[in-house]
């Protein structure tokens, strides 16, 4: 599971999150577990856990935009990285977080 195994070095890299380590540990080891690795990603990790979003969801929905405005206003202190099916990536910011997720929807 490439896709993980960049998750964890990330998680060494930056030495987060200092709390709900089960959202990396039990929560997105179980995503990278059933799905593909070129299935790509957005994913924040941020002092108090992460946060994983699908470009598409198994419906192929996706998130509302509302829900991901919130949380990029609510968690943008955090680390945001782009998984695009071969590397993960640090994003800038927020903005380019949003971005990130909008072109793989389109792609998708």
């Amino acid at each position: 599971m490439r896709h993980y195994a960049a998750l964890l070095a990330a998680v060494q890299r930056h030495g987060l999150p200092l709390r709900f380590r089960t959202d990396v540990t039990v929560h997105d080891k179980r995503f990278c577990a059933s799905n593909d690795e070129r299935v790509p990603f957005l994913w924040l990790l941020y002092r108090d856990g992460t946060h994983l979003f699908p470009a598409c969801l198994p419906d192929r929905q996706t998130h509302s935009a509302a829900y991901l405005a919130e949380v990029l206003r609510d968690f943008s202190p955090g680390h945001w990285f782009g998984w695009d099916g071969v590397a993960l990536t640090l994003l800038p910011d927020s903005a380019e977080a949003a971005a990130f997720l909008e072109q793989h929807r389109a792609e998708g």
